[in-house]
């Protein structure tokens, strides 16, 4: 699917969004929410397209039910205020899972990784961040399973702690709301509770890029 192509399905969707904006009275409060929504279809727009056009797999490997579907997805994310960093990594994860030949084409977990992504607090995306970068630094080091774990689960706290959270009681806590997703589990152990990234987190990781997402 061509750039041009993609441009000017990406501007159509959006602009049935637009078409709402513009229904909204410009007075008062209403004007102002039309303000920042016709901002905010502009991001998005300049985000997604921005993505896509890296792609790499033909249009015909893609189903456009498919497509239309993540798009939908998308647009929905936008018109509820997610956040730049949130709408990026969704744009990145359906840029993956359509248009990079290298990963298959599998639109249920497209779509799942992609609503996923959408509602990850910055605290949440800075904790995955971190524990999927130590477990790809430590995966190979030639220790058990278990050691692993605890090596990874012990270099997140001492990134985070206190820098970014003020106690190992706040990151916990955080993973704990993680448990949600599945993306991260927090099983009990002899020293307390162990924060361990799960096989759907590694999933999420081929699709995006969790650590650039936290500049935005």
């Amino acid at each position: 699917m061509s750039g041009d192509i993609l441009e000017a399905l990406t501007q159509g969707a959006l602009d049935l969004i637009d078409e709402g904006v513009k229904s909204t009275p410009s007075f008062g409060l209403s004007a102002m929410y039309r303000a920042w929504q016709k901002n905010r279809i502009q991001e998005a727009q300049e985000i997604l397209i921005a993505e896509l056009k890296s792609g790499t797999r033909l249009a015909g490997d893609v189903d456009q039910d498919s497509f239309f579907g993540l798009l939908f997805r998308y647009l929905n994310a936008t018109k509820q205020g997610a956040a730049r960093r949130n709408l990026k990594l969704m744009a990145e994860i359906i840029r993956s899972g359509c248009f990079d030949v290298q990963i298959p084409f599998q639109p249920d977990k497209i779509a799942s990784n992609a609503e996923l992504v959408s509602q990850l607090t910055r605290e949440e995306l800075l904790l995955l961040a971190t524990l999927h970068h130590h477990k790809l630094a430590l995966q190979n080091s030639g220790v058990t399973e278990d050691e692993l774990d605890r090596s990874v689960h012990e270099a997140t706290l001492k990134d985070l702690v206190p820098k970014y959270f003020d106690s190992e009681d706040h990151c916990e806590a955080v993973a704990v709301s993680l448990g949600r997703t599945g993306l991260v589990t927090t099983p009990a152990v002899w020293d307390g509770n162990r924060i361990q990234a799960t096989p759907r987190l590694e999933e999420l990781c081929r699709l995006c890029d969790l650590e650039s997402a936290l500049s935005m």
